[in-house]
């Protein structure tokens, strides 16, 4: 991603005059090195010296940093939708068989991520006491046992739909801004390319809009969608792209269609944005499983937080009254 599809998707913009970065530049890049952990490592350009910093905090982002992060990801997916039509296609297949791949056997294969899962929805089940939603509870109970089939039938992108390269850390933590002399945005960096996948932008739009869209801005989703997809054709049409743009109505259908990553969105990914510590420092994953009281540790401040009940008290009635909830 560093190496070469960042730097061609910038070249891209570069071609009709106009100045976009996506990542830090790479210092180095050790391909020949034998010495374990740093073989095939790359040096990265501290940021922070460049004047970028990560503007999440335990009450998400503000409306400003949110239309910024999306205009951002509106560019990324527009790029690589160009750098895929223009017989790039087969660059691209390495991202859907790593998608297809993980999925099998990591998420569902994966004896660890299942007793995870199993934990995760008994704990936000139980949270629903405290969180003064008990009306929730069976009807979450349902839908948490339906929700692995829906996702196993839930192919990650569908050929017929308009499709992108994905950055797939699409959460606050993992962007960072740049400010002028008066506080305003001048540009923002996406920081973690280990999750990209070949799929619908609506994975994108739901991990970022749930995770950094809390209960005092969800009454703007639609409103950001739409900043997200005006500026996604702008780019598609600057870089001459030939197949028919996306349509807003289309996005939305698609969004519907992911409505399963939507509740893993608010179980799995928000309580960890909502805690003192980032999920760049923290992720739901083998290592955190394997240590068993680190896990029930975090597990508990996670869904004990007053906050993550305050914001769940709002999106869960919202997310049920837009049919995420149905099974």
């Amino acid at each position: 991603m560093y190496t070469e599809l960042t730097p061609a998707f910038e070249q891209l913009y570069a071609k009709v005059f106009k100045d976009v970065k996506f990542s830090q530049t790479v210092q180095s890049f050790y391909q020949e090195l034998n010495e374990g952990s740093i073989k095939g490592c790359i040096l990265l350009e501290d940021a922070l010296s460049k004047g970028y910093r990560n503007a999440s905090s335990p009450e998400g982002l503000d409306a400003v940093h949110i239309e910024s992060a999306l205009k951002k990801l509106a560019a990324f997916h527009a790029a690589s939708a160009v750098y895929a039509s223009n017989l790039h296609v087969a660059l691209f297949r390495q991202f859907r068989q790593r998608f297809q791949t993980s999925t099998s056997d990591q998420n569902y294969g994966s004896a660890l991520l299942i007793e995870r899962d199993v934990v995760l929805n008994r704990k936000f089940i139980e949270g629903l006491r405290f969180y003064d939603m008990r009306e929730y509870q069976d009807k979450i109970r349902s839908f948490v046992k339906s929700l692995e089939q829906q996702k196993q039938l839930s192919a990650p992108y569908d050929v017929s739909d308009f499709n992108v390269l994905l950055y797939g850390n699409c959460w606050p933590n993992n962007f960072l801004y740049s400010y002028d002399a008066f506080g305003t945005i001048k540009d923002v960096l996406f920081t973690n390319f280990a999750n990209c996948q070949w799929g619908s932008p609506a994975i994108d739009l739901l991990a970022l809009l749930l995770s950094a869209c809390l209960a005092n801005k969800i009454s703007k989703f639609d409103y950001f969608v739409k900043v997200y997809h005006d500026e996604l054709c702008l780019n598609l049409k600057l870089l001459g792209y030939n197949k028919d743009l996306p349509t807003l109505t289309g996005l939305h259908l698609v969004i519907l269609k992911f409505y399963w990553w939507g509740f893993e969105v608010i179980q799995k990914i928000l309580p960890v944005v909502m805690l003192s510590f980032g999920v760049s420092e923290f992720h739901l994953n083998e290592a955190i499983i394997c240590n068993q009281e680190l896990n029930r540790v975090f597990i508990n401040e996670a869904y004990a937080n007053p906050r993550y009940a305050k914001e769940i008290a709002v999106i869960l009635p919202w997310m049920e009254n837009r049919g995420f909830l149905e099974e």
